[in-house]
């Protein structure tokens, strides 16, 4: 797990749109060195008003510093940077925050000895806390029910060791917990823990050159027919599903690339041969696709309620799965450059974020 980490994508737009009451930038990602992709799936319930995002610098190093987008706002605020770094041996790795808190790790390598730190940014006061310092690596896991940190020391020959954070006074600290069950995502597949809205969980497989989705539900194991052997062999799991009525919901992006592990990847327009929404049915364990698309003109960014978004021809649409009907939420400036977008849904609000320029470009509530 330790080196996962995020895949950086490459240029991108400016844009401002105004239709049905939502104010955008965005692009149109027919001429897009790569294909627009989906970080956070929605609506969905998170209820936070934060979004934070790496921050190019003038030098065109990102990973240095944090800014915090106010959805209620729309205002910007860098909340962390990292000061002495003009040997340039200092890089944020990771990060993870709500609304009130903000957790870092940066990276220090000295004379190839690298040093981890793991961060507190309290965004009430603004004040910086050292939670622990490590010769080894520390990482962030999400997991469905919160985040939990991990850590190597090159002292315990590398031995991963994983931890809760505590709160007492507004100050954080770590307790060793036993290995939790992770998701895994490798060269040769992925799998995906889902939670349950009564407490129990679901697993989904995809192994690289294999043609089967599975699925895990309490012993019972069998495939996901629905997406079997539907142009799958190099195709994997998205990480991020909804829990609507007993059904799991999510997307799967059918390649034709082994590194395209929907949808957040460095995938070529011409490498995407469709996409699907599907839905798991708990209860029954049947399968069945709600929406497909066919290449990469067409894709999938959220879902709830028979309402399915789309980006398509440089325009978000709402469509509604029962009577087939579309509507633009917004249209994107033809005169602009056009390149790669993130959407990013934090409950009913999406924003766009430009993936070159690492800003947001534009919110919306729907």
């Amino acid at each position: 797990m330790k080196n996962i980490k995020r895949l950086l994508f490459a240029t991108l737009i400016f844009v401002l749109i105004t239709v049905s009451g939502c104010i955008f930038e965005g692009n149109d990602s027919k001429k897009s060195n790569y294909v627009s992709f989906v970080t956070s799936f929605g609506p969905n319930n998170d209820y936070n008003n934060s979004y934070y995002h790496y921050v190019k610098n003038e030098d065109g190093f990102v990973y240095s510093k944090i800014s915090k987008y106010d959805i209620k706002s729309s205002e910007e605020h860098e909340v962390f940077a990292l000061d002495n770094n003009t040997a340039g041996n200092k890089r944020i790795t990771d990060y993870y925050g709500n609304d009130n808190d903000l957790f870092i790790i940066v990276n220090e390598n000295k004379n190839d000895n690298e040093t981890s730190f793991l961060y507190h940014h309290n965004n009430n006061s603004g004040e910086n806390q050292i939670i622990t310092e490590v010769s080894g690596s520390i990482y962030l896991i999400r997991t469905g029910t919160g985040m939990i940190v991990g850590i190597n020391k090159k002292d315990d020959n590398d031995t991963p060791h994983y931890y809760n954070l505590d709160e007492a006074n507004s100050t954080f600290q770590l307790s060793e917990i036993v290995k939790p069950e992770l998701n895994n995502l490798n060269n040769y597949g992925s799998s995906e823990i889902i939670p349950l809205e009564n407490g129990k969980s679901v697993t989904f497989t995809k192994n690289i050159g294999e043609a089967n989705y599975s699925y895990s539900l309490d012993g019972i194991n069998g495939d996901i027919d629905a997406l079997t052997n539907k142009n799958a062999l190099d195709s994997g799991l998205y990480n991020d599903f909804l829990v609507e009525d007993e059904k799991v919901i999510g997307i799967v992006q059918f390649t034709e690339w082994k590194n395209g592990l929907c949808p957040k990847n460095l995938l070529k327009p011409q490498n995407l041969k469709g996409s699907a929404l599907f839905e798991f049915d708990i209860n029954t364990q049947k399968s069945n696709i709600l929406y497909e698309t066919k290449g990469s003109k067409t894709l999938i960014i959220g879902y709830k309620d028979k309402q399915i978004y789309l980006y398509r021809k440089g325009k978000v649409i709402r469509k509604n799965l029962n009577d087939k009907k579309e509507e633009v939420i917004y249209s994107i400036d033809k005169n602009r450059n056009k390149d790669q977008l993130s959407f990013n849904w934090i409950n009913n609000t999406l924003l766009i974020f430009d993936e070159d320029d690492y800003t947001v470009i534009g919110s919306c509530n729907d």
